[in-house]
């Protein structure tokens, strides 16, 4: 709902926004922000990446934050989940990927692995009460893709272009995408 409320600011006002997402409930967290935000240009749909309910050549952009990972990391369907992105967006459209990364070699690694790895992983787990999937979430973190890896992973994917950023000092970067 964030994100999409940060979009609807940037973007002219002849852009529709979409949301989708496979669990109904952050959905409707998403809706009941977007109406206290005054948008009007969204809409959500119900699904699975891995069978999007649009047909093909249907979105000029499409963007993930902070979800890339869990579509791709040790995921059975990654290739699946990529292709069906491709199949949605236009012949130079764009796909932008904001994840979390691995920084360059040295000290802020160190520094984010052990901040995942102890902070996040033990007050995610305090908080939510699932270890698990804070388990889950400082495995990923911690082993994912480089920026490097990741767009090279997204051009064997289709791609004809992809260009990164990295934000955090590297911990963090921008993918952009062109099909």
């Amino acid at each position: 709902g964030d994100l999409t409320i940060e979009l609807l600011r940037k973007s002219g006002e002849t852009v529709e926004i979409t949301g989708i997402d496979f669990n109904r409930n952050m959905m409707q967290i998403a809706e009941k922000r977007i109406e206290n935000s005054g948008g009007g240009r969204v809409s959500f749909a119900s699904g699975d990446i891995a069978d999007l309910p649009f047909p093909e050549e249907y979105f000029e952009s499409v963007g993930t934050a902070f979800a890339f990972r869990n579509m791709t990391y040790k995921n059975p369907m990654a290739e699946r989940n990529i292709a069906e992105v491709l199949r949605v967006l236009k012949t130079g459209g764009r796909f932008v990927v904001v994840e979390t990364n691995q920084p360059k070699p040295g000290l802020i690694k160190h520094l984010c692995h052990f901040y995942v790895r102890c902070f996040v992983f033990l007050a995610g787990a305090l908080i939510s009460g699932s270890r698990q999937a804070y388990r889950y979430l400082t495995d990923s973190t911690v082993n994912y893709y480089t920026p490097e890896e990741l767009k090279q992973f997204l051009r064997r994917a289709g791609f004809s272009r992809v260009n990164y950023y990295r934000l955090l000092f590297g911990a963090v970067s921008i993918h952009i995408a062109i099909k």
